[in-house]
């Protein structure tokens, strides 16, 4: 058989920089071509076996085979909750996220106030499908769940889920098919204080950990939630590092309490947010499996015992109230990040669920035929690590690796997770890149899709619950307590990156019930591409607060549609046309007495730098363009147009 490789011979960087550099024609190589991430680094255009020499690491540990299709049961009722899992279960779901938290004063989900209420609700669930996942979103009240289910797999020994348990101690993510979203430290990131006194917190997570090693075969009994930092706008670096810390702590924790590390190892697992950067997510997951290896190495545990399970789920952060179908191409990139980045388990957010607090029939079947579409129709469950061997990902892998366990070892070195946050380290440097992130979103350096970059004009916000939406503005954390705390610190806020615009649009929405949108007229003359385009830039500008847009084409007689456009009584006029027509075309509008206004703003769409002067003297209020910060100029004109 030929080798066709012999037909193309090997490239050279120096080739390819020579090839690069005629294509650019003179224009700066790092302005055009290297990406600056938000951890700092600098990304070449290419990557090949030369550029990526040396920065090779092993393969992650533990890559799964496939994942489980996991989807969310949170109905209040028990028994509608129970039908929702028996009929997803017919049609694809692998396992079920089961919301059912108490914290002695409310229920969040499933509500199940007694003992023997959650014993019925585990005994009927668990029968459902004979090799299913699930994961348990308890929190700090997750003892008592576990104690309740240790009787019902007690009495129920002939259980379908039981019988059919893979046991298999050298690869201890065959013999892992749920656990629980208990997780101390991450109550006290996001909620201030520990569910107890630091003593009682850690006593009642060692009194978990025993009684799920000992009880509960298939299920793990904590989780670190790596999602909170995602859902708070930490870096993916800072994601891995922290993440790593707080699984450091428990096993520090459980070891000064008695515990052995590698009890306290296979009891644990991480529950991930997967967001809208592709490659990066793929390389986030593959830089922890093996970063979270070479922390239990230290622990002196084998290989086999060194696996991580990961439980990933789609972001919530980046989800949108607005024109939430983009949320469907959202979650089947993450997915796809999630998947080959190596996942045990993946949850899929229906697309719905911040705009409208949950999802639905519809929006529910859609989440999870992405997974049966890139499980049946992409074959991503056909190969093992298939990213393995891409020099990007690759040299992406390494790169977080060593940022992340560079910020690990200053934790470390700070004495741990639990000290650093109480000390408020963590919070400080989280902090430095939240600002970098919000500045670079309100700005639209980073734009939204469908919320600030291309909003649906025309969607119908009246369906939108205004409580839910409330509910899930700002992700909701769930006050976990289980009694008096004497362990305090400053939390971090969850906020989600399209929230502060849509504050803006639900304002406007608000206040056109009673007073109607304020207008905004779009008049358009001049040069064809350039009015076209500055229209079109108009629309996009102030249609991300909901305002009323009002383009009636192109102008004939100029005069005639002014009178027209005035007569209309918009709150703004914005003039769109090129740099060099805009200044005869207001002087000679503007300064007819009759059209003068005091309650139209009159807006340029564009920077004609050398004319803004007289521009402005001729009654010009504004300028519009692309270096305008969007959401300071919208949320300026919301004030002035709403009267707020």
């Amino acid at each position: 058989m030929k080798d066709i490789l012999k037909d193309f011979p090997s490239i050279t960087v120096e080739e390819w920089e020579k090839l690069i550099q005629k294509d650019l024609k003179g224009q700066d190589y790092e302005k055009k071509l290297i990406w600056k991430t938000e951890d700092g680094f600098s990304l070449n255009p290419y990557y090949t076996e030369e550029t990526t020499a040396g920065k090779n690491l092993p393969n992650p540990p533990g890559m799964p085979e496939s994942w489980q299709i996991i989807e969310e049961i949170d109905e209040s009722d028990s028994r509608n909750a129970l039908q929702h899992a028996k009929s997803s279960a017919g049609v694809g779901a692998q396992g079920w996220k089961i919301v059912s938290q108490w914290n002695q004063e409310i229920y969040q989900g499933i509500c199940l106030d007694s003992e023997l209420s959650i014993q019925d609700f585990a005994n009927s669930l668990y029968q459902i499908q004979n090799t299913a996942s699930y994961y348990w979103e308890t929190g700090s009240s997750s003892l008592s769940y576990q104690e309740a289910l240790c009787k019902v797999f007690q009495s129920n020994p002939e259980l379908p889920f039981l019988k059919n348990l893979t046991t298999n101690n050298s690869n201890p993510n065959q013999s892992t098919l749920g656990g629980f979203f208990q997780d101390p430290l991450g109550a006290l990131t996001i909620c201030g204080e520990l569910p107890q006194s630091k003593l009682e917190t850690f006593e009642t997570l060692k009194n978990s950990i025993l009684l799920c090693d000992e009880s509960l075969p298939g299920h793990r009994a904590f989780v670190v939630n790596a999602n909170l930092f995602a859902n708070v706008g930490a870096s993916l670096s800072q994601e891995i590092a922290y993440t790593l810390a707080m699984g450091s702590e428990y096993l520090s924790q459980m070891l000064s309490l008695g515990l052995p590390a590698k009890v306290t190892a296979r009891q644990i697992f991480f529950r991930f947010s997967i967001g809208a950067n592709y490659f990066h997510e793929i390389a986030k997951l593959r830089a922890f499996r093996f970063l979270w290896a070479k922390v239990l190495e230290a622990y002196e545990l084998t290989q086999e015992e060194r696996i991580a399970h990961i439980y990933s789920e789609t972001s919530l952060w980046n989800a949108t109230v607005f024109d939430p179908n983009v949320n469907m191409i959202r979650v089947t990139t993450e997915a796809m990040s999630a998947i080959l980045g190596g996942t045990n388990a993946l949850h899929i957010h229906a697309f719905d669920k911040i705009s409208m607090g949950a999802g639905n029939d519809f929006s529910n079947r859609i989440a999870r035929n992405v997974s049966l579409l890139l499980r049946h129709e992409s074959y991503l469950d056909k190969v093992i690590d298939p990213s393995n061997g891409s020099y990007y990902i690759d040299h992406l892998t390494y790169t977080f690796s060593e940022a992340a366990w560079k910020i690990f070892q200053d934790v470390e070195a700070s004495k741990g997770y639990l000290q650093s946050f109480l000390d408020g380290k963590i919070q400080k440097a989280i902090e430095a890149t939240v600002k970098k992130k919000k500045d670079s979103i309100l700005s639209k350096k980073e734009p939204i899709l469908g919320t600030s970059l291309f909003p649906n004009l025309s969607e119908n916000t009246s369906s939108l619950p205004t409580q839910e939406w409330r509910r899930g503005k700002s992700l909701p954390s769930f006050k976990q307590y289980l009694g008096e705390t004497d362990t305090k610190a400053r939390l971090i806020p969850t906020w989600r990156a399209s929230e502060a615009f849509e504050s803006l649009r639900f304002q406007v929405e608000k206040s056109s019930a009673k007073l109607g949108k304020p207008k905004i007229h779009l008049f358009i003359f001049g040069n064809p591409s350039m009015r076209t385009a500055r229209a079109s830039f108009a629309t996009n500008f102030f249609g991300v607060a909901g305002f009323e847009i009002v383009n009636p084409g192109a102008v004939e007689d100029s005069i005639k549609s002014f009178a027209s456009a005035v007569g209309s009584k918009p709150e703004v006029i914005v003039f769109c046309s090129s740099d060099e027509e805009y200044l005869p075309m207001v002087q000679k509008l503007l300064s007819t007495k009759e059209w003068q206004s005091d309650r139209i703003k009159f807006v340029i769409a564009g920077n004609p730098s050398e004319d803004i002067d007289a521009l402005r003297s001729a009654g010009i209020y504004d300028f519009i363009h692309a270096k305008s910060n969007l959401f300071e100029t919208l949320e300026a004109y919301t004030k002035t147009l709403l009267g707020s």
